[in-house]
């Protein structure tokens, strides 16, 4: 072999060796830094996760806290509604004695003002005079009647009162 040859050879083998050790150091720098970034990124999600964990717990928190209000509040609602339907059932028993026109138009409005506060809640009367008779709100008390198809309410003797559509007392009426 010759000196040239020899020579470029070593020369090759320098550069070769040479370029694969900066290669080295330069993946060697990119691993680092990777590795800093997923740590930093790591620990920013870690930190975001905490937070939310938080949040939840406190919309929880929150949420236990508006059932109980919830639960108090329909829970009077019921009190007062019932409260109501008795303050009309007396009005019906007393509408039934003779009073003078006056008393009967105090009981008149008070009437209007309850039936307000009661509609004002979803509650509604089941009866009417002259609607037909619907064994699904209404008590038929006269026993004496003829079979027919259908009956119509002469008299309330009772009134009942529905919530969407739902029974929450019978009306116990005379049916013809």
């Amino acid at each position: 072999m010759n000196i040239k040859e020899e020579l470029r050879k070593f020369t090759e083998k320098t550069l070769e060796d040479n370029f694969l050790e900066d290669n080295e150091n330069n993946l060697s720098g990119v691993e680092q830094n990777l590795k800093k970034e997923i740590k930093k990124g790591t620990l920013f999600v870690q930190s975001e996760i905490s937070q939310l964990k938080t949040e939840i717990e406190k919309g929880n928190k929150e949420a236990e806290t508006l059932k109980k209000e919830n639960f108090i509040l329909v829970k009077e609602l019921k009190k007062r509604n019932e409260l109501l339907i008795n303050i009309l059932q007396n009005y019906f028993i007393i509408n039934t004695f003779d009073l003078c026109i006056e008393n009967k138009e105090v009981l008149n409005l008070v009437l209007k003002k309850e039936k307000y506060l009661l509609n004002k809640d979803g509650i509604d009367y089941s009866a009417e005079v002259g609607q037909e008779f619907n064994p699904k709100y209404h008590e038929a008390l006269n026993q004496d009647i003829e079979k027919k198809d259908s009956y119509t309410i002469e008299k309330i003797v009772e009134q009942g009162y529905k919530e969407n559509g739902e029974i929450l007392k019978y009306a116990k009426v005379i049916i013809k």
